[in-house]
């Protein structure tokens, strides 16, 4: 009786493994041949039970700009959930999944392809708010450092077209790190000295050399007087 239960419930288990292996390689089938309504719906269906492998077949759909579940963010959500995974995998289950092309290196080349189509689509916007996204959402991207320079050369012609002290000084404290700050710092000197002295009066003169004695306009104030 044991013995039949046993052989039972061995049973039972080697046909559901069955069951979520042929859905896994059901669903890549279907990716292969471009069906992508069916492949999304299998791999979100063993999505827990096979993260690495449905994972990287929901990230390459997400990717592929041909189905209209094309979304970069998704598709980076995605590819970095199956790295992860597949990175705390044993080597025998990394094996298991090398037959659907999911390893180390496909993994890391959909993500380079990620991030370089994420950046374009980002950069396309033009705008400093959606740059600050793509730096704070992409932080595995190399382009990240490309975006930050965008970014800051963008802000600092904004500061230049204010052309004020205080949007010199906003720009200075919001990104100190900026290639930008050498030069904002000498606008910001030379705009506070205009703003300070705009009446050219004694008066004017020597309030600024009080508020500001290491100014280097602190001279042409002392000669004004």
């Amino acid at each position: 009786m044991h013995r039949l239960k046993y052989c039972l419930l061995f049973s039972l288990f080697f046909f559901s493994v069955n069951i979520k292996a042929s859905k896994i390689e059901n669903a890549f089938t279907a990716l292969r041949i471009y069906n992508y309504f069916e492949a999304k719906q299998l791999f979100e269906k063993v999505f827990k039970s096979e993260t690495a492998a449905a994972g990287y077949g929901l990230s390459t759909i997400y990717y592929r700009n041909d189905n209209p579940f094309f979304n970069i963010d998704s598709a980076y959500k995605f590819i970095i959930i199956s790295e992860n995974s597949f990175n705390r995998m044993n080597l025998k289950s990394q094996m298991e999944i090398a037959k659907f092309n999911v390893n180390s290196k496909s993994i890391d080349s959909l993500k380079t392809l990620i991030h370089t189509k994420a950046y374009e689509l980002y950069k396309g916007k033009n705008d400093i708010k959606t740059l600050n996204v793509f730096i704070e959402k992409y932080v595995t991207a190399p382009q990240c450092f490309d975006a930050i320079d965008l970014r800051n050369k963008m802000a600092f012609e904004l500061s230049k077209k204010e052309d004020t002290y205080q949007g010199y000084k906003t720009f200075i404290e919001t990104y100190p790190f900026a290639k930008e700050v050498p030069e904002a710092h000498e606008r910001y000197e030379s705009s506070l000295f205009q703003a300070s002295t705009k009446n050219n009066t004694v008066k004017e003169y020597e309030t600024f050399i009080l508020q500001h004695p290491d100014s280097p306009y602190k001279t042409d104030a002392q000669n004004e007087i």
